[in-house]
Formats: structure tokens, C-alpha cells, sequence
């Protein structure tokens, strides 16, 4: 671990434990939302790593919010605030406010705009603003705050909040952290501090010796110096130290745990690793490039259970062709068309036998899904074309019905599968042949036309249109 990294890692849990947020209950939701307030406040900004390198007085603690949702807090300097939740989600200003302005409505927006404070609701400096967060129906937020007159803390308020935004760089020996700084650096650290909770426990401190350890305190934790990070060949090192339990067993151990393709790269990756390590030729570029091959190898690892595919219900497979049939375009064009009513059929085959196995409703299900997912959109309708002329000659006869006859046993194609489907049930079958030979021999009239036991040929507009 880099001392950056730690220094990172420490700063994220000091806002994770100091900053609360509001708790607000949408009725309607079923599990409980935090709230955070984040920005440019006081010149640092909340809720990014590199707090930890900026030189801010900023007071943590009186940024916690209440249960009912208000927050109160004193602003020394002018600030721009907008809003976090516990979903890493981000709710910001649609564009620069008017500086007078004391609300705003906020919009979910891209973690890649939480720098831009145009996008936030601007604080007066020397203000105290209690803050109100309200949720919207339309899942906006509105942040609005009413201000009143600023009062400064005092030395010792301010000493006391420095420790305790700092309090986890004291949380393990000092042997621990000889390892991230040199050891003079971290003593001299760590006597600053001493010194400064010996002060704060002298009712009589003086303001001037208050703000001058504030100023020694933190020309101490600026003048940590850190530990030069390892070369890549020492990371590439202990990285497989650090992972040698993934290659303890055999591979065959392995592959109930994860597919045999995403171990089996792994495994090769371990071992081009350790070959590399015996390479005294080997540049730091070299070990860097073998170290981001090993990570990604133990990323793409595949869990077996992530890919076994749950059992479905007979009740399950009904209600998906259903839905599927509801939903499907009607009128659009699609190259697949057959296979995927293909599958519907299957589907419905199995939903009506008496006990249909297991392995019968997954294998309908998982390939009626499939399918559907697999068609592709080549055209919609247009212009009009006569319902059962498959053979595009411009006219309905007895050479339609067959050619739908063929294309059942599988024998010929139809290119617009819209016009074989006569009856339209979404379904191309013997019915729309019987329909198609009942037209030619005028067992329909426009009068019956809609009612059970009659047949009518009608017209639709369709024209292929290449996407």
C-alpha cells in the first residue's frame, strides 16, 4: 500500500465517520436514504480524496445533520455547497445561481461534475445557514437554507477540531507508521499532538499559545516525510506473496469455484509473473505491465455460482411468453422473426403439458429469452401491402397457403413474416393457410368481417426501409 493511498484512505474514513447525513424517509421507498453535504466549503472540498492535502481549518462536526433532516453550519469563508447520498449519487444545480439566491433545485448528475461550482448553491462567507433537504416527487431535490449572524470559533474550539479531524493518525503505534513516514518525521508529529492535548487541558491557555500550537501542529503533519514507495519488482513480489492461497491446490480443486477459462488465465498469469521475477533484464516498465496483467487476471475471475442460471417456474415461462407476446412490435420488421416464434411456440408447447421436467421449462424459457434479445431490426411499415400475399406477387391465392405450408415443414422461407400471419395471433401456422384458402374460394364478405367462423384479407402498410 502507497503512503498516498493510505494518507486517502485515512482522509475518506474521517469524512465516512464525521460527516452525517440527513436521514430522509421517502414513503414510498422501502429502504431508509442518507444525505450528504459536499462542495467547496471553507476552499476544501468534501467528499474528495485529496482533502487530506489541503490546509483547512474546516470543522467536520458541525456539519452533522439531524434526524429531521436540517443541518446547521458556521462558513468562515464564501462556499458553494450542493448535495451526496449513501448511493454515491450526485445532486447538483442545473447551472450557475443567481449569488442571492438561498434555494435551489438539485438534479442527479455525473460524478465528473462535482469540481464545477457553478453547479452548487452559493454561501455568503461569515454566515451560519441552516440548511433544509427536501426530496421531490420527480426525484429532484430542493436544498434551501435560511442565514443569520456568524460567530467565529475560538482557539481552543478550533484545536480541538483539528485533532479530531486528524485523530486517525494517531490510532496505531508509532511503529506502524514508520513504515508510511520516516521515524523523526512521525515523532515530531506525534509530540505536536501531546503537546496539544496537554494545552487543551490547561483552563488557563492563553488564545495566543491556543493559536500558535494550531500552527505548530499542523507545520508538524505538513512536514511528514514519506517513505519512498517500492520498485515494481519488490510490488510484483509481494503481490504473489500476498495471493499464494489461490495457487495451493491444483487447478481441479479451483474449478468448483470458479469456470476453468477465468482460472486457468489466472494461473497463467501467476506464472509468467514468476518468470519474469528470474529475467535480471527485466526493465521497472516490465514489472509495471506484469503487475496490471496479474490484477485483471484476478478480476476476471468467474465465479461458478454467478454463472449457473436459476430454475424457472411453469407460472414463470407462462407469464414471460405473455408478456413477450404483448410487447412484441408489430409492425416492425425483423430479420429473426421466425426463430423467436419459433421459441414461443415451444414455450406454450411446454406450459401445456401435465408435468413438464425441469431441464424442458429452463430450456424454453432461457432460449424464448434468448431469441427475443437476438431480434434484429431490419425495417417497419410504410406504404400498403396485402395481408397473406407471402410470395409477393401483389395477389392472395392458393400458392400463398402453400408457400406457408412449405415454410412449416421447413422447406421454403417467407421474407416478410407480417403477411403470413393472417389471423394475426402473432403465430405462423396451418390456421393462416386455412384462412388464405378460404379467401380464394369467397367463404368471407366485408359484412362478417371481425366475427368468429368468417375470414377476411386485409390491407397493412409495410415497406422495407434498410436501417
Amino acid at each position: 500500500m502507497s503512503k498516498k493511498f493510505l494518507s486517502i484512505l485515512l482522509a475518506t474514513v474521517i469524512l465516512s465517520s464525521s460527516v452525517v447525513g440527513i436521514s430522509l424517509v421517502n414513503a414510498n421507498a422501502t429502504t431508509e436514504t442518507k444525505y450528504y453535504l459536499f462542495g467547496d466549503i471553507h476552499g476544501a472540498h468534501y467528499s474528495l480524496p485529496d482533502l487530506v492535502d489541503k490546509d483547512s481549518e474546516i470543522n467536520l462536526d458541525e456539519c452533522n445533520f439531524t434526524d429531521n433532516g436540517l443541518l446547521t453550519v458556521s462558513f468562515a469563508e464564501e462556499s458553494y455547497v450542493a448535495v451526496k447520498d449513501s448511493n454515491n449519487n450526485y445532486y447538483m444545480t442545473d447551472g450557475l445561481q443567481n449569488n442571492q439566491s438561498n434555494s435551489a433545485i438539485l438534479y442527479k448528475t455525473s460524478e465528473t461534475d462535482i469540481n464545477d461550482i457553478t453547479k452548487m448553491l452559493y454561501v455568503r462567507a461569515e454566515t451560519n445557514a441552516t440548511f433544509t433537504l427536501t426530496e421531490n416527487s420527480d426525484g429532484t431535490l430542493t436544498l434551501s437554507y435560511n442565514s443569520y449572524p456568524y460567530t467565529k470559533n475560538d482557539s481552543r474550539t478550533k484545536l480541538l477540531k483539528l485533532l479530531e479531524l486528524y485523530c486517525w493518525d494517531f490510532d496505531y503505534t508509532p511503529d506502524f507508521w514508520y513504515d508510511f513516514y520516516t521515524k523523526e518525521s512521525y515523532d515530531a508529529y506525534l509530540a505536536a499532538k501531546q503537546k496539544a492535548e496537554k494545552l487543551l487541558a490547561d483552563e488557563n491557555a492563553a488564545d495566543e499559545e491556543l493559536e500558535a500550537m494550531i500552527n505548530e501542529f499542523k507545520t508538524a503533519r505538513k512536514n511528514l516525510v514519506q517513505i519512498a514507495e517500492e520498485d515494481s519488482r519488490t510490488k510484483l513480489l509481494k503481490l504473489l506473496e500476498l495471493y499464494c492461497w489461490d495457487f495451493d491446490c491444483t487447478p481441479e480443486f479451483w474449478y468448483d469455484f470458479y469456470t476453468k477459462e477465468s482460472y486457468d488465465a489466472y494461473l497463467a498469469a501467476k506464472q509468467k509473473a514468476e518468470k519474469l521475477l528470474t529475467d535480471e533484464n527485466a526493465t521497472d516498465e516490465d514489472f509495471k505491465a506484469m503487475i496490471e496483467e496479474f490484477n485483471n487476471a484476478q478480476n476476471n475471475l468467474v465465479s461458478v455460482e454467478d454463472t449457473k442460471q436459476p430454475d424457472i417456474t411453469i407460472s414463470e415461462l407462462k407469464s414471460e411468453v405473455e408478456m413477450l407476446e404483448r410487447s412484441f412490435p408489430v409492425g416492425s420488421i425483423f430479420r429473426n422473426e421466425m426463430e423467436f416464434w419459433e421459441a414461443i411456440d415451444f414455450a406454450q408447447e411446454i406450459v401445456a403439458k401435465e408435468n413438464p421436467t425441469q431441464e424442458e421449462l429452463n430450456t424454453a424459457y432461457y432460449n424464448l429469452i434468448s431469441t427475443f434479445e437476438n431480434l434484429e431490426l431490419i425495417g417497419w411499415n410504410a406504404s400498403p401491402y396485402m395481408l397473406g400475399d407471402c410470395d409477393l406477387d401483389d395477389d392472395v391465392n392458393v400458392k400463398d397457403a402453400t408457400k406457408i405450408q412449405l415454410l412449416l415443414s421447413k422447406l421454403d422461407t417467407i421474407t416478410y413474416y407480417s403477411r403470413a400471419d393472417v389471423n394475426n395471433d402473432f403465430s405462423i401456422n396451418v390456421k393462416d393457410a386455412t384462412m388464405i384458402q378460404l379467401y380464394c374460394a369467397n367463404f368471407t364478405d366485408e359484412a362478417s368481417c371481425g366475427y368468429t367462423g368468417t375470414y377476411r384479407i386485409s390491407y397493412y402498410y409495410n415497406e422495407l426501409y434498410n436501417l
